[in-house]
């Protein structure tokens, strides 16, 4: 269930619930025509908040990835939207967690789209969240060029922009800095060690593997070459790491049964009760009825 009591920006909210609309049209349905204008009105939503479009944004991304693999454009479109929304988060460090995330999600982009690689990534960090294979990535040098607006914006220190050692970017994340060692061990680097302009680091984020369970099952989703049955354990096997993220967890379950289909009365009806169960009544209350033209 998507529910706007999820979050405090409606903006985001109508975003993923667009694409979950779009994902069912494409995949349930057989209705590419409408999901496609589905993707087309979440592309075109306002900003809301920063640090909630952010992980919007990356749902989107997602999406358009497995439903639309030829719009390079609109994909790259998506993750730009979500890195200029990291970078406009008010508070410096949450800005940087942020950052760190998207940096993640789009340099290892190309990571899964190889669905006999996806069952070793999915295994790794069902296994292991916190391993540096599924750390948020900083890199060296990072300017946050797209921040806007700085005479109403909370400043980023200037030290911020020059971290180049564990020290500084532990401070930096508010991290500790043994986390950051421990992540980078297999480099050697010393926590006094100057790191060059570029350098990828992987630093300690304990809210970032939700958001890799939430694509790694749209890359289940994805994987057309793999058995059903094998995509949809792919898609079950990364629901507790979500668990971790209300929102993640939401996006996660609804790729699950995606990629499950569940059709007989029994599993119907249990669905049923487990909404019950998982969603309050107070809350499905406040859920809006579709606008006119969207699927029910």
């Amino acid at each position: 269930m998507l529910s706007p009591s999820r979050g405090d920006d409606p903006w985001s909210h109508g975003l993923r619930r667009l694409v979950a609309l779009a994902e069912i049209e494409a995949l349930v349905r057989g209705n590419h025509a409408m999901s496609s204008d589905l993707i087309n009105r979440a592309m075109s939503l306002p900003f809301g908040f920063a640090g909630f479009n952010a992980k919007a944004r990356l749902t989107l991304a997602e999406c358009l990835r497995f439903l639309r693999p030829a719009d390079t454009v609109g994909l790259e479109t998506a993750l730009t939207a979500a890195r200029g929304s990291a970078h406009n988060v008010q508070d410096s460090v949450f800005c940087t967690r942020v950052t760190s995330r998207v940096e993640a999600m789009r340099l290892t982009w190309r990571a899964t789209t190889d669905p006999m690689s996806l069952p070793s990534y999915v295994e790794g960090l069902v296994r292991d969240p916190q391993d540096a294979d599924f750390a948020a990535l900083h890199t060296v040098g990072e300017a946050f060029e797209l921040r806007t607006d700085h005479a109403h914006r909370l400043p980023i220190p200037d030290w911020a922009f020059e971290a180049n050692t564990l020290e500084t970017l532990a401070r930096l994340y508010d991290r500790p800095l043994a986390d950051l060692i421990r992540l980078t061990a297999v480099e050697g680097w010393r926590a006094d060690q100057a790191l060059p302009a570029g350098t990828v680091v992987p630093v300690p984020d304990p809210d970032f593997p939700p958001l890799l369970a939430a694509r790694f099952a749209a890359d289940a989703l994805a994987a057309a070459t793999l058995p059903p049955a094998r995509r949809r354990r792919l898609a079950q096997a990364v629901v507790p790491v979500a668990a971790r993220s209300y929102t993640s967890l939401d996006v996660t379950l609804s790729r699950m049964l995606l990629a499950s289909l569940p059709s007989d009365a029994a599993s119907l009806a249990h669905l049923a009760e487990s909404v019950a169960r998982y969603v309050p009544s107070e809350l499905l209350a406040e859920v809006p009825p579709l606008s006119p033209g969207l699927p029910a």
